[in-house]
């Protein structure tokens, strides 16, 4: 295939006869993908059926579009190559990472696509692996899949089991040998740190202090190791590895380009404290060149583990599909595992069931949680393009991630129609550490549907809230299950802002808290009614667990805002006329009985809005389904209040039909229309 064809690919496979088979990331019979990956159809509404259908369309689109044989492929085993050979066969491989990085940037004056395929079972150490901005290059594995997937390394130092080399410090369990040239970061026993990963220090001391913990010391060259058992490294039959100062891993920005099955560890890192942007799997594509990164996995990095970075320039279309990904490393702005990035704007991204496996290295004396598990952002006043996050998984870990999937530089959106920022069937799992001020529930221009989040902060003094930017966002059929034991500040906040018109929208959800501290009242507006003019929580469970603490529904008491609740252990408030008071706490961490109060109903959302879905109907989510639409009482359809709803009843709302009148305004969404006609008949009085 040759580079100019590459363009004329786009324009066939969009009506491309077979679909790919993806086992079961997909529900139903798919036809081929019709949609135009780069410039697809605005979405539906994303509590529509439809909104799915448009979601697995473009997704099998973007796929398809850099799934096609490269014309030229080489062959690379680490263990069974030799960089003499021609490459062209397994049998015939290369064997190191140069050789590949060779080819794939050498003169190709025929514009061929090329693919460069690396044996499963094998390991490259290696500070660099492949940047190349060649259109149409894939990069992927061959040979048994029973093997591990190949392998790249940037811990390039490595002492071997019971190695002799470490010199015991005096007493102190502690052992140093030398090693020339600045370390980045150290490891105890290969994968054995992914869940106890060695701690950074900054002197002797230090060191000493803390059981897994490592320190190189530039003044003689030393690095040294408490090792986490404070065993012994010449006789505890571990391996220790370390990394310097290293580049990118597979940094890709030609268009059409696929990197699929690999796994690369420890790159983009740096011995001080920056910000490289030299990701083990890295997008750097940019306007309408696509790029798609699968099932690969990586760990030990910079800023960010897997991203795409257009830096400077405008869009670029990224899709990571069921990628894995942990460990960052500090940086002075913030850390982030799954990244999306373009200076100028326009970047189009997916996240597809993607898995946020651990957090941010730990330094000093702190092991705590910290990174985002998904960031996208922009300069100055450019906005997000079309960024999606489906299914993503943050396991709860010790040295997890803290905070939940959150933009900067959204589009705005006045309606539901206008969001362009989607978090879809994300879980978060808990622990401590988990959730601060940068865990936004209604972020500006994004609509998180089907979530399930579960948090324990830890104490956040006079910052404890979730969320302090600016809150115009939708949570809807998702729940937040807060564990808030570590607090002590008096007030703990779900959004507190400078902003007078916070549009905080929870419907069809649930707020449960938990373990609330005497003297502590939870607030979901912290600067008060004044501040949420138009904020709506409908159909929406609150619910608080256990006799201390408080739980202040702070928003305006109109049914304008408040509509259609449920409440176990928080005070309902007095325009809820439609609302539930419970007589038992809500469980939600189980699918839901049919006929329960809190089951899906398909009721009518604010501005005759209808969820047709919920994760009862699809399971294509992580977990069972947690919450569907309350099933509002029937107290707010006697309009009379003669005890029966009725004839009498149906005259007041067809008296008012496509007004605003409040009283027969039964959903609250500001028109007397067929949304109330359907309440008032589905109350009516046997």
């Amino acid at each position: 295939m040759r580079k100019e064809s590459v363009v004329d690919e786009r324009k066939w496979r969009f009506v491309m006869t077979i679909s790919l088979l993806w086992g079961s990331c997909f529900i139903g019979h798919f036809a081929a993908a019709q949609m135009d990956p780069i410039d697809p159809p605005a979405p539906p509404l994303v509590t529509t059926i439809e909104w799915l259908e448009w979601y697995d369309e473009l997704l099998e689109s973007r796929i398809d579009a850099v799934s096609f044989p490269r014309d030229e492929t080489r062959f690379v085993s680490s263990s069974l190559g030799d960089d003499q050979n021609d490459g062209l066969t397994p049998e015939s491989a290369w064997a190191s990472v140069e050789a590949a990085r060779e080819w794939i940037e050498s003169a190709n004056p025929e514009n061929q696509t090329r693919e460069v395929l690396f044996r499963r079972g094998d390991v490259w150490r290696t500070r660099s692996i492949i940047d190349t901005e060649q259109p149409g290059v894939r990069f992927a594995d061959f040979g048994d899949s029973a093997e591990p997937a190949p392998y790249f390394t940037g811990f390039t130092g490595v002492a071997e089991i019971n190695d002799m080399s470490w010199t015991q410090l005096g007493d102190e369990p502690v052992f140093w040998r030398h090693v020339p040239g600045h370390v980045s970061w150290v490891r105890e026993d290969g994968d054995a740190d992914l869940d106890a990963p060695l701690a950074k220090q900054y002197s002797a001391h230090a060191l000493s202090k803390v059981a897994g913990s490592w320190w190189w010391d530039s003044a003689t060259s030393r690095l040294l190791i408490h090792p986490r058992e404070e065993d012994d490294p010449r006789q505890n039959g571990k391996t220790y590895e370390w990394a310097f100062s290293n580049e990118a891993g597979f940094s890709v920005g030609g268009d059409l380009s696929l990197v699929e099955n690999l796994r690369a560890d420890g790159f983009g890192l740096d011995p001080v404290v920056t910000a490289p942007q030299r990701e083990a799997f890295q997008s750097t594509a940019k306007d309408d060149e696509q790029v798609v990164f699968r099932n690969c996995t990586a760990y030990y990095g910079g800023s960010h583990v897997i991203a795409h970075n257009a830096s400077g320039n405008t869009g670029g279309i990224a899709t990571f599909f069921q990628c894995v990904a942990g460990f960052t490393k500090r940086n002075g702005s913030g850390e982030t595992v799954f990244n999306t990035f373009a200076g100028n704007g326009g970047n189009q991204t997916i996240f597809h069931e993607c898995t946020v496996a651990r957090g941010t290295l730990p330094e000093g004396f702190d092991t705590g949680r910290r990174s985002d598990p998904v960031f996208g952002h922009t300069l100055g006043g450019a906005k997000l393009g079309l960024t999606i996050v489906y299914g993503l998984r943050v396991i709860g870990h010790p040295h997890g991630a803290m905070r939940t999937g959150r933009f900067n530089n959204t589009q705005p959106a006045a309606s539901l129609e206008e969001v362009r920022c989607f978090i879809v069937g994300s879980k978060v799992e808990g622990g401590d550490g988990t959730g601060d001020r940068l865990t936004p529930l209604f972020q500006e221009g994004t609509a998180y549907v089907n979530c399930s989040y579960s948090l324990k902060p830890h104490n956040l003094g006079s910052n404890a809230r979730l969320q302090s930017n600016s809150v115009d966002g939708w949570w809807i059929n998702s729940t937040l299950d807060l564990d808030l034991s570590n607090q002590t500040y008096s007030n703990f906040d779900l959004y507190r802002t400078s902003e007078n018109d916070n549009k905080a929208r929870c419907w069809n959800s649930a707020i449960t808290l938990r373990n609330v501290p005497p003297g502590v009242t939870v607030r979901l507006d912290g600067g008060g009614a004044q501040d949420s003019p138009n904020a709506t929580f409908f159909n929406t469970a609150f619910s608080k667990l256990g006799s201390e603490g408080e739980f202040s529904v702070n928003l305006p008491n109109a049914i304008s805002n408040i509509c259609g609740n449920a409440y176990w252990q928080v005070e309902k408030p007095t325009s809820d006329s439609s609302g539930v008071e419970l007589s038992a706490p809500p469980d939600f961490s189980a699918r839901l009985a049919s006929d329960s109060p809190l089951g899906a109903a398909g009721k009518a959302l604010p501005g005759g809005l209808v969820l047709e879905f919920d994760q009862t109907q699809s399971l294509r989510f992580h977990d069972p389904p947690t919450i569907g639409p309350l099933e509002v009482a029937t107290v707010g359809a006697d309009l009379n209040q003669d005890g029966v709803v009725n004839g009498s009843d149906l005259a007041v709302v067809l008296a008012s039909w496509g007004s605003d009148q409040s009283a027969a305004d039964l959903n609250a969404d500001g028109i007397v229309n067929g949304a109330d006609l359907a309440l008032l008949l589905a109350a009516w009085s046997p």
